[in-house]
């Protein structure tokens, strides 16, 4: 299993709603190969963080959903919505 996972802060906590609403509406997008699951959380303290992730039975179903022009478009939708540079790391799990 891969766990993808993308922390970061929105403009506005409207904007932290429309990321994960884009998140959730990209859910329908991310049936490649290899997908199992995902989710947006926003922080319940600082509305403005978020956290997104995403797990993967395998890293070449990772790595092709993010080559996609799907991924390009949601990233390109998201980043009017964004604050800063967002970090962005990949973890192995252990079965």
């Amino acid at each position: 299993m891969y766990i993808f996972q993308i922390i970061g802060r929105a403009k506005t906590p409207d904007d932290a709603q429309r990321i994960c609403g884009i998140f959730e509406h990209s859910l329908t997008l991310m049936q490649s190969a290899g997908y199992a699951r995902g989710f947006c959380a926003i922080n319940r303290e600082d509305k403005l963080s978020i956290l997104i992730q995403e797990e993967w039975y395998n890293l070449a179903g990772l790595r092709f959903w993010q080559q996609s022009e799907e991924y390009q478009r949601l990233r390109q939708e998201m980043e009017a919505l964004i604050e800063g540079v967002w970090e962005s790391h990949t973890y192995q799990g252990h079965s």
